[in-house]
């Protein structure tokens, strides 16, 4: 009867050890799991370099970005650039449409530019004549239709190419070569490609089909000025944009 309940408590005593092991595997296997793919992601000490494929969401962003705020590069703080510029990133995709949400509009600005820019609803002014394109009212952006239609109005269209990244702590850094495309209305034919936005910029490139741009920026693209946009991780684990330098 003794050696029988000695078993028993042997066979408990194995099946308690087991039960044991396998919660201690599976906590391993978890604690694993986080670490790779939650935020508790262990700093990056060391500078690391990236490929392209590895920031392929980070250069979308800098793609949506760079005809709209061009014009304020190089910054250190976000804030800085005008409100009708941040609003440009929220409407323009969007342009057209008659009536948006101010949550939409924000929450796609935030996606583009980082949870650390403040954004003031306003109404969002033709670069031309100052009419309102879009009207803001109670949490809506309504498209005035009573806008005249008329040329003019000629932007920026800017062409990036990526050169190299890295990451290091909490912050990436992507090095890139920006040509600027000059026309005199947006949609009209290229008359001039440029290394900049400001008024000072140098003209690199003369009446180039955009199908050449890519081989032509290949036989000039060590005399570029190089522009690096800095991403710092946020506490609520995305990636702000804090600055863009240009060198």
């Amino acid at each position: 009867m003794e050696g029988q309940k000695s078993s028993a408590g042997l066979i408990a005593a194995v099946i308690v050890l087991v039960v044991f092991i396998i919660c201690l595997l599976g906590y391993i296997g978890y604690d694993k799991l986080v670490v790779k793919t939650g935020n508790n992601e262990p700093e990056q000490t060391e500078t690391k370099k990236l490929k392209e494929s590895d920031v392929s969401e980070f250069l979308k962003r800098i793609y949506s970005m760079n005809s709209a705020i061009c014009t304020s590069y190089p910054f250190t703080d976000i804030n800085t650039i005008p409100t009708q510029k941040i609003l440009s990133i929220g409407l323009g995709e969007v342009f057209g449409t008659y009536s948006i949400s101010s949550d939409y509009v924000e929450n796609h600005i935030k996606y583009i530019l980082g949870s650390n820019v403040i954004i003031k609803h306003e109404d969002y002014l033709c670069k031309v004549d100052n009419i309102p394109f879009y009207k803001y009212n109670n949490g809506y952006y309504s498209f005035n239709q009573e806008h005249p239609g008329h040329g003019g109005g000629g932007g920026y269209l800017v062409t990036t190419f990526f050169k190299d990244a890295s990451i290091k702590g909490n912050t990436v850094t992507i090095n890139t070569n920006l040509i600027y495309e000059v026309s005199s209305d947006i949609s009209g034919p290229t008359t001039s490609y440029y290394d900049g936005a400001s008024t000072n910029a140098k003209k690199i490139l003369d009446d180039i089909e955009r199908t050449s741009l890519k081989s032509e920026y290949e036989k000039i693209k060590d005399t570029l000025p190089i522009t690096t946009f800095t991403f710092t991780r946020s506490e609520l684990g995305g990636f702000d944009l804090t600055s863009v330098t240009v060198k």
